[in-house]
């Protein structure tokens, strides 16, 4: 299941998979959230769903409106790998009763009210391509 490192690999991937309607995306803003996302993953791969379109990474963010810093951790597996209804399975299979609706291809997992609004603001601006990247070097 690769990793992806490179900020600039990270914010291609999520950008295209948060503007498309091909990858499932599930994000968290905290330590128990990422752990929930790991056990997804082996629940998939248990319940057979193939891995190699897997792809997981951990953002370190800093949203420049109003200098807050947060670390986000992404998910995201290809649809046609993975169905709604198999996906609510998993998803129950680990704990969490949350389902994606109808139309909804984007979970936010954990987190209280403002670190749930904070990575809605940092999906929205990966969404708009609104997202850049800076490097120690660049500085």
């Amino acid at each position: 299941m690769p990793e992806l490192r490179d900020p600039e690999k990270q914010i291609k991937h999520l950008q295209a998979a948060v503007n498309g309607k091909r990858r499932w995306c599930l994000f968290s803003p905290t330590l128990r959230g990422h752990t929930k996302l790991v056990m997804l993953s082996f629940q998939l791969l248990a319940d057979g769903c193939p891995g190699d379109g897997f792809r997981y990474g951990v953002l370190h963010w800093v949203n420049t409106d109003n200098a807050s810093e947060m670390n986000t951790s992404f998910f995201t597996v290809p649809k046609k790998s993975l169905t709604r209804k198999h996906l609510t399975a998993a998803l129950r299979q680990i704990g969490i009763e949350t389902a994606p609706g109808p139309e909804q291809d984007l979970l936010v997992m954990g987190g209280d009210e403002e670190q749930l609004e904070r990575t809605m603001k940092l999906v929205e601006q990966i969404r708009a391509g609104r997202v850049q990247i800076f490097t120690p070097e660049a500085n």
